[in-house]
């Protein structure tokens, strides 16, 4: 072989040297990349699952706020519901205070006494506040009223009656007054006064709805 030819091949198989040796290096750097590649990717999954559980942590999360907000939602709709109606309710109770106010002052003009101006009306609770106030300070004054009434229609009732028992047959009536003139209980006159019923509805009658009941009310307004 020629001095020229060997050259010429070894110049080959140095230029083959040379691109194998570059080739080497250049699988070397793209196994490095695959490397870090794999590593970048290893680490993008290790994200996205975690990523994965917090989203699913955070959409559970996000349905127990909805569930919550559903239910303070239908509280706040109930709780405007009831007081709407309350609201109505109020308003028709306020709507009758003057009906209960007339209808009360005859009842109390029978025995002769006046019942208290009603309150400054205001709206909703509050005007039922006052009403109800009102109605507590009238019925503290209604005991007293029927006490009163009461005394007063015993005791023209009984006048009335020893009155009548006095003209007609009792002359020594007054000797139920002396001091040792015993009084029978209600329970022990039983007997005594079944036989007296026919006479009670007659006295009830005939003295008590005729002349009685107009001078208790004219008694309870001196």
């Amino acid at each position: 072989m020629k001095a020229k030819d060997e050259v010429e091949i070894m110049s080959k198989h140095n230029a083959l040297v040379k691109e194998e040796n570059v080739l080497l290096k250049e699988n070397q750097k793209f196994g490095l990349m695959v490397a870090e590649s794999e590593k970048v990717a290893e680490n993008l999954r290790k994200t996205i699952e975690r990523d994965a559980t917090e989203l699913a942590s955070l959409k559970d999360k996000v349905k127990i706020l909805e569930a919550k907000k559903k239910k303070k939602d239908d509280a706040y709709a109930k709780l405007g519901a009831d007081m709407a109606k309350m609201e109505r309710l109020y308003k028709d109770i306020l709507k009758h205070a003057d009906i209960v106010y007339a209808e009360y002052k005859k009842g109390l003009t029978v025995l002769g006494a006046e019942p208290l101006p009603l309150p400054e009306p205001a709206e909703g609770g509050e005007g039922v506040s006052r009403l109800l106030g009102w109605l507590v300070s009238e019925f503290e004054g209604l005991c007293e009223i029927m006490d009163v009434a009461s005394d007063n229609t015993v005791s023209l009732s009984c006048e009335g009656l020893l009155a009548h028992l006095e003209r007609a047959v009792y002359a020594d009536l007054q000797k139920i007054a002396l001091a040792d003139f015993i009084y029978a209980s209600y329970g022990e006159l039983s007997e005594d006064v079944a036989k007296l019923q026919n006479v009670k509805a007659s006295f009830f009658r005939r003295f008590w709805l005729a002349y009685v009941k107009d001078a208790v009310r004219a008694l309870a307004t001196t």
